[in-house]
């Protein structure tokens, strides 16, 4: 089930949220009634990190937890978020960044008022990561498996594989070739079958190989 966060898609009119605590709040209030089975969150990007969050608050009230987490494109959360200063750069800075990566698509260039929009998103997305509070490492009860992008300019193989601190149970580091948005670019089918294979033992709780 896919989660879409306010100000996107479905939810384009509700408000950004002001800070991760409170959209951390809102989302487990929200998911809750729908995670009485068992379950894994897969996050890409800021969304590992919303899920990491989710999952420490899950685990303070006494909640249900995960089977797995699986993260994608995202440093461990102990790291600085990836460019996350770059909230307060101008717009022009944070449009070349956004279009080094591939975050941006060039084609918003000859749409001023969708490229102002997609910045602005960007801007409290980073802002976001920003608001978080440093959790040091306090590790989770369930296995973890980090995705990285081989050409992730953003994201080495090193700081996804620092999410190893962040389990007393399995973990696995998996590489897939391409850039920070691999699970939407050619590498795409076999991130899906990776990630499916990952699922698939996620019920017995067996470890998964790194490739």
């Amino acid at each position: 089930m896919p989660v879409q966060l306010p100000a996107r898609e479905r939810r384009l009119r509700d408000p950004l949220p002001s800070d991760m605590a409170n959209l951390v709040t809102e989302l487990d209030e929200q998911l809750d009634p729908f995670l009485s089975q068992p379950y894994a969150f897969y996050g890409h990007s800021m969304g590992a990190l919303i899920a990491y969050e989710i999952i420490r608050r899950r685990r303070e009230r006494l909640a249900g937890l995960p089977v797995r987490l699986l993260t994608g494109g995202c440093r461990a959360p102990h790291l600085p978020a990836a460019f996350v200063s770059a909230y307060s750069e101008p717009d022009e800075s944070l449009l070349n960044t956004m279009l080094d990566i591939g975050g941006v698509s060039p084609y918003l260039l000859e749409y001023p008022e969708w490229l102002r929009a997609a910045l602005s998103l960007t801007r409290n997305d980073l802002r976001l990561c920003a608001s978080r509070t440093d959790p040091g490492v306090d590790p989770l009860p369930i296995p973890i498996d980090a995705f990285y992008g081989t050409d992730d300019p953003l994201v080495s193989a090193d700081d996804a594989g620092a999410w190893r601190s962040h389990t007393t149970e399995s973990f696995a580091l998996h590489a897939i070739r391409g850039d920070h948005f691999f699970l939407l670019r050619d590498s795409s089918a076999v991130f899906a079958a990776r990630l499916s294979e990952v699922l698939a033992h996620a019920s017995g709780g067996d470890p998964v190989g790194a490739r």
